[in-house]
């Protein structure tokens, strides 16, 4: 019997203005009633800075991270998730599950 294995893939919310430096990004949710201006810095600038509008399965997201940072992708996956569900909490990310 195999094994499914799910795939999460991440993107960057169509709905969202935003303007980036190397440190440092700034997002706007454009649909939200009370649109509040989102700061992020360090590795949080990282992570948004790694998504793109077409999406990217996580272990993408990961490898290109753990790259950058010179440390084990399996060592970062619990940080990189919770945050990136964060930023689907605030309509900055989407994501879609594929088997």
């Amino acid at each position: 019997m195999s094994e499914l294995v799910v795939s999460v893939r991440w993107w960057r919310s169509p709905h969202v203005a935003w303007v980036a430096e190397p440190d440092r990004a700034v997002l706007l949710n454009l649909e939200s009633d009370t649109p509040q201006p989102e700061e992020l810095g360090g590795t949080a600038a990282a992570i948004w800075g790694v998504l793109d509008a077409t999406p990217l399965r996580i272990e993408q997201i990961l490898e290109r991270l753990a790259d950058e940072y010179g440390v084990a992708a399996d060592a970062i996956r619990g940080d990189v998730e919770t945050f990136l569900d964060a930023l689907q909490a605030k309509g900055f990310a989407e994501s879609s599950s594929t088997g």
